[in-house]
């Protein structure tokens, strides 16, 4: 009896798989992915905005994913001619083995953490005026690489507070944008604000009433859970003292707020 159930169960599935085509399952991929993206970028984005310097591991990887992944996605975009579904199978495999790298290469990560925190004071600067602040392309593109490059070496310099403020600013910065897709990006692109930055269509940023809300909003969720890391969860925690591949941080040490900003 077991086995005729076993073996209904098998053949009712092998139906379904086949009669859900690899077109129908790229269509349901391409309607439900953004929001099921944004509903993750939101979760996460909370949790690495208060604990990101706590799970400083987990940290590097989800960096490591950010930096490969979002890099190789917009290359395929714009160099390859490859099918929507095929880019983003691509872009995910990518941004898996750019985390695991950094696991290994913790200096790398930091640099980048702090370029990530460059790049998003960056993004935030040029979503306060229609067409972006900066109108001069050669001066604009050397924002770009001279804000996220000077955050890197500050982040490997000081690297206790830049990581919970790299943290807590680029966590805050997707939560805002994910939130503004669900609510039909109401503001000014927010939600489009990186593409439209990396991509170079900057005329297409506008600023309006509820995007200068949303920037208030993301420094708001910045500063709070940026106090949140110093004076609490990571108040007594060393990242230098991780051990293990997938290790937050290791040993539970006494140490205060502020031999955080001073080490």
């Amino acid at each position: 009896m077991m086995m005729n159930f076993r073996a209904v169960l098998f053949l009712s599935s092998f139906s379904v798989c086949k009669a859900l085509s690899w077109s129908d399952f790229t269509n349901v991929v391409e309607n439900i992915g953004p929001s099921v993206g944004c509903g993750i970028g939101i979760a996460v984005g909370l949790v690495f905005a208060f604990f990101g310097y706590r799970l400083f591991k987990f940290t590097l990887f989800l960096c490591g994913f950010i930096v490969s992944g979002g890099a190789t996605y917009f290359v395929l975009t714009a160099y390859v001619d490859l099918e929507n579904q095929y880019i983003w199978f691509v872009s995910l495999g990518a941004g898996i083995v750019g985390g695991i790298v950094l696991l290994f290469l913790w200096t790398i990560g930091i640099f980048l953490l702090g370029a990530l925190l460059g790049f998003a004071l960056v993004a935030l600067a040029m979503s306060v005026r229609n067409g972006g602040l900066i109108p001069i392309p050669w001066v604009r593109y050397a924002v770009y690489a001279g804000v996220p490059f000077f955050g890197g070496v500050l982040a490997v310099a000081k690297e206790k507070i830049f990581i919970s403020v790299a943290t807590s600013l680029a966590a805050s910065f997707s939560v805002i944008a994910c939130v503004d897709y669900f609510a039909g990006n109401v503001g000014g692109g927010f939600y489009e604000l990186v593409p439209y930055i990396i991509q170079g269509q900057t005329d297409q940023i506008r600023a309006d009433p509820v995007t200068y809300a949303e920037i208030a909003a993301c420094l708001v969720l910045a500063v709070f859970s940026c106090g949140v890391q110093l004076f609490f969860t990571g108040r007594k925690h060393d990242h230098r003292d991780g051990h293990g591949p997938f290790c937050s941080i290791g040993r539970h040490r006494e140490r205060y707020s502020y031999d955080m900003i001073n080490n």
